[in-house]
């Protein structure tokens, strides 16, 4: 029995002594494999970079990513074949014009012959090498400059179809065109026929100014329209 037991024991020492060399050469073989695959793997990325890189569609948008884009409003101020100058917030610009440049108005391409003096622009380019290129041109015969917002509380002193004259907090006569879009609302929000609003009523004004005056986009009563005499 004793001897089995010393039996057995050696045999499992000499099974481990000699199962160490093929465990340390299979982990060598598996770190091989690895690095091999992993050199593989990054020679098949570079490789595919490459052809990305080198393919003609993949290289024009690259090349107009590296260009900075740039897009301004100005107003006409001269207009010659070659070229257009134009006014805006930093000053007087020259943009220089040819056939590649697209003109629109009214989403309608035009020609240079159509624009004139005082016509306002929304100009669309490129710049290369630190020179703007324009690439497409919107044109209007009206202002793009932004709205001046209006907000006035008052007294409604007279009211036509186009019209609303308010007596403003500092006692002045205010005049407010009115249009189809201009919105009657109560006193929270709920939007009301315009015949409810009439002489004497408190209300807040919200609407814009521009050169050719001031126009109303939301009329909105102070009370609650039930509670005001004389209101159907």
């Amino acid at each position: 029995m004793q001897i089995t037991k010393q039996f057995l024991l050696v045999l499992s020492l000499l099974s481990l002594l000699l199962a160490m060399p093929i465990a340390v050469t299979a982990q060598e073989a598996t770190d091989s494999s690895s690095s091999i695959f992993d050199q593989t793997k990054t020679e098949n990325i570079k490789k595919l970079l490459q052809k990305t890189a080198n393919n003609p569609n993949v290289k024009k948008v690259l090349g107009e990513l590296s260009q900075r884009k740039r897009g301004f409003i100005g107003q006409i101020e001269r207009v010659t074949a070659e070229s257009l100058t134009i006014t805006n917030s930093k000053g007087t610009e020259i943009i220089p014009i040819d056939n590649q440049v697209t003109l629109l108005k009214a989403n309608k391409e035009i020609s240079i012959d159509d624009l004139a003096i005082g016509d306002w622009l929304v100009i669309m380019g490129l710049i290369v090498d630190d020179a703007f290129t324009p690439k497409r041109i919107l044109v209007s015969s009206a202002t793009l400059l932004p709205k001046n917002h209006v907000v006035m509380l008052g007294t409604i002193v007279d009211q036509t179809k186009n019209k609303l004259t308010l007596l403003s907090r500092q006692n002045e006569d205010v005049s407010f065109d009115l249009n189809i879009k201009t919105q009657y609302q109560d006193h929270d929000g709920k939007i009301v026929k315009n015949s409810k609003f009439i002489k004497d009523l408190q209300v807040l004004i919200v609407g814009y100014e521009n050169d050719e005056g001031k126009a109303a986009s939301i009329i909105r009563t102070l009370a609650p329209l039930e509670t005001l005499q004389g209101n159907e």
